[in-house]
């Protein structure tokens, strides 16, 4: 206990001076007195001195050992307390002021004379006495002496005697107390993987961290508490040895045995995947009570089946006549061989493939039922299933450790009545023993997949509108656009996302068009919904359009796009405007190049008025200061410019100064020619927007900038004969579209798929 810290009490203020006595006509006035001086402050107290510390003894019988459990692993405290601080001395009291001096007294007198000619004349006279001056303060009180400090106590002890049989008694400064080490965790078949349903292992280890040997009578018991996936029956409880002194570490004699929940529904999708855990547990007999180190120790570990289903994969779109091809695998995530044929283990392991009889997404989805005749199967090894209603199945003798198998078939629309837009729906089915009964297989996990009956693209010379399409597009849906837009006049093909894998408008076909083409001055309608995504509602339709395609479309070809349905994936703002900062922009060669930096607003809307629009089919400019594949001084059009020029972008930049962040303009080479000639200086490059006047420049600052920036990579040293050499070569590169269009006479086929997925 500490006490003390008791300040003195202040010491009194001194008495204020007497006045002193008032001037008069006779007398001058007295000084004040002396102020009385400060009283001495009190002196601080004492600090009290620290209560010793308690001397506990605990007296116990060997045999009664477990009541030690009762201080729950704590050693009370017997720490002597401190003694207390001293108290300050009080502080003095102030002098008192001295008195204040007589007060001056003043008066007048006054004198008549009478001259020669009986004038009186009187004169006024002014007396005074000086008054009394103030007197001392009086001197400030001593402050008084500090306390003294409190003396520390003695520190009191605790002792744990402990009683042996033969009468001796035996001293322990503490109790007893258990650290658990966790070591490992197995199943009893030797998969390495736990299991819904299965039985488990434990194996831990204690040491006695305490300053007493455990109990010698009493047993303590290792076991898991029960939680929602772990059970461990009180049979399963390992008793520890007894007499564990402290110090030592020991692995409990056999393994705890533990029961895993079990499931009885498969996984929709992905595979079946929970985190259990193991709460520790030491109980000591009789006493009931157990060690708080040992029950904050939790072991997280996966429960899951050692077999798993892959997502399926597949064409999920595909016209009539086409077969989507469908793939998935088995893969076995344990440490032994599984299946009815295994060596060590046989257990049955199938997978089934089910076609579900209700289809959806085409006319009358809610009630049409498949058929025989409808669609056909055929087997990866070519065999042809027409009745699919009781599906495929595939038994797997044995599949060896950590090693997976593909399973793999097509499936194809033979009905032509079946209408576009049709999902055929299936599911594949993992089907596994149980762990306790392995002869007895269960499904646990179920894999979707939906093939759906698609419109491929026919270009229509009429259609002045295209409108997008995707897996999860329904037949009465577009049924609806093709009436809506029948009564203003207008005409619509279609392109499906999943048929072709893509959108990409500027795409080349095999009969040499374009979307962009086809479309130039008409409409694009973008069915955004969701789509399926490997099994997962989560993708946005319009995330098949690339950065800043539909802006160009509208901006170089004058095509309307209205997105129909949600806003998910689409931003308007970074569709119509450049990044304005100082991020890379990945261009279609895969080269990295750095985006315009724009000083002010004024220069962004410069830039826009001038194309200085990083993306896709426009110049993609750069700052001066970067490494391209040529770089110089040149006139374009009568006025000087450092120009840069990038290969991969197509890409000509010109600026005020080499050291310069954003371009005065660029020059988009995708589609140009040269001219030059004799009597033409320098060279011109046509463009569809523009035509520019190249030539050298001869000034003197022309020559000052050779010399500053010679040293630059690919410096044009030749001046504009070499600009123009670069120039000619990447026009021999540049591919030509067709301006004239035909017919296309052929059927459609996957050919106007950029990617070719099917």
């Amino acid at each position: 206990m500490l006490i003390g810290m008791m300040k003195g009490g202040r010491g009194g203020d001194g008495a204020t001076g007497a006045r002193g006595r008032d001037a008069t006509q006779t007398s001058s006035g007295t000084n004040g007195s002396r102020g009385g001086d400060g009283g001495r402050g009190g002196d601080g107290g004492d600090g009290g001195d620290g209560g010793n510390g308690a001397i506990s003894t605990v007296h116990v019988n060997q045999e009664d050992m477990d009541l030690v459990m009762l201080l729950r692993q704590i050693v009370p405290p017997t720490s002597g307390g401190k003694g207390g601080s001293a108290g300050v001395g009080g502080d003095g009291g102030r002098g008192g002021m001295g008195g204040s001096g007589g007060s001056s007294y003043s008066w007048t007198t006054q004198t008549s004379q009478t001259d020669n000619n009986g004038a009186t004349r009187y004169t006024t006279h002014h007396h005074s006495n000086p008054g009394g001056f103030s007197g001392t303060s009086g001197i400030n009180g001593a402050s008084g002496h500090n306390g003294r400090c409190g003396r520390h106590a003695l520190d009191g002890t605790f002792n744990l005697n402990v009683r042996r049989p033969t009468g001796e008694e035996v001293v322990y400064k503490g109790p007893y107390d258990l650290q658990l080490f966790f070591e490992h965790l197995v199943d009893t078949v030797g998969y390495n993987v736990v299991e819904p349903g299965s039985d488990i292992k434990v194996t831990v280890s204690h040491q006695n961290v305490g300053s007493m040997p455990t109990p010698s009578h009493q047993l303590i018991h290792s076991f898991v508490a029960n939680n929602d996936w772990v059970k461990c029956p009180e049979e399963n409880r390992v008793p520890m040895q007894q007499w564990i002194e402290p110090g030592i570490r020991l692995r409990i004699d056999k393994p705890i045995m533990c029961q895993i929940s079990d499931v009885t529904q498969p996984s929709y999708g992905d595979p079946f995947l929970v985190v259990g855990q193991l709460q520790h547990v030491a109980l000591v007999d009789r006493v009931n009570q157990d060690f708080g180190r040992v029950r904050k120790e939790h072991t997280p570990f996966n429960i899951e089946f050692p077999v798993q289903a892959s997502t399926i994969k597949g064409a999920q779109s595909i016209m009539a006549g086409e077969e989507a091809p469908i793939v998935f695998s088995i893969k076995n995530k344990s440490t032994l061989s599984i299946g009815a044929g295994a060596d060590q283990v046989p257990r049955v392991l199938a997978t089934t493939l089910h076609i579900l009889p209700s289809t959806s997404g085409g006319k009358n989805a809610e009630t049409e039922q498949l058929s025989l005749g409808d669609i056909r199967l055929r087997t990866a090894d070519g065999n042809i299933i027409d009745n699919i209603i009781p599906g495929l199945q595939s038994q797997i003798s044995a599949l060896p450790p950590s090693d997976s198998q593909y399973f793999a078939c097509t499936l194809e629309f033979t009905n032509p009545e079946i209408k576009p837009y049709t999902r055929v729906r299936m599911e594949a089915c993992l089907h596994l023993g149980h762990v306790k009964d392995m002869s007895k297989a269960r499904n646990i996990q179920v894999r979707p997949f939906e093939v759906q009956k698609a419109e491929g693209y026919t270009k229509d010379e009429y259609a002045d509108t295209l409108l997008i399409v995707n897996n999860k597009t329904e037949y009465d849906e577009v049924v609806a656009w093709r009436k809506q837009l029948g009564k203003i006049g207008s005409r619509f093909a279609v392109w499906n996302l999943h048929l072709y894998g893509d959108l990409a408008l500027d795409h080349i076909r095999a009969d040499g068009h374009s979307l962009l083409k086809d479309f130039q001055g008409g409409t694009i309608i973008f069915l955004n919904n969701l789509c399926l995504r490997d099994e997962k509602l989560d993708q946005s339709a319009i995330e098949f359009a690339r950065g800043r395609e539909l802006f160009l479309a509208a901006r170089d070809h004058g095509i309307h796009t209205l997105i129909f349905g949600s806003q998910r994936g689409f931003d308007f703002t970074r569709e119509i405007l450049p990044a304005i900062n100082s991020a890379c922009s990945t261009v279609a060669s895969g080269e990295n190049v750095k985006i315009v930096y724009f000083k002010s607003s004024r220069k962004l809307l410069t830039g826009l008025r001038k194309r200085i629009l990083p993306g896709q089919n426009s110049a993609a400019p750069h700052p001066a200061v970067i490494d391209t594949d040529l770089c110089g001084p040149l006139k374009i059009n009568k006025k000087k410019y450092w120009c840069t020029l990038s290969v991969s972008t197509r890409t000509l930049c010109y600026f005020k100064s080499g050291n310069q962040q954003y371009p005065e303009g660029s020059i988009y080479l995708g589609n140009f020619s040269l001219l030059a000639s004799p009597d033409l200086p320098g060279f011109k490059i046509s463009t569809p927007q523009k035509t520019y006047h190249l030539v050298d420049v001869s000034t003197k600052q022309a020559k000052t900038k050779l010399l500053r920036y010679s040293m630059r990579r690919n410096f044009a040293k030749d001046g504009a004969r070499q600009w123009f050499e670069k120039l000619s070569r990447l026009r021999s590169n540049t591919r030509q579209v067709p301006i004239s269009f035909s017919p296309i006479l052929a059927p459609p086929s996957d050919e106007n798929s950029p990617t070719n997925t099917n």
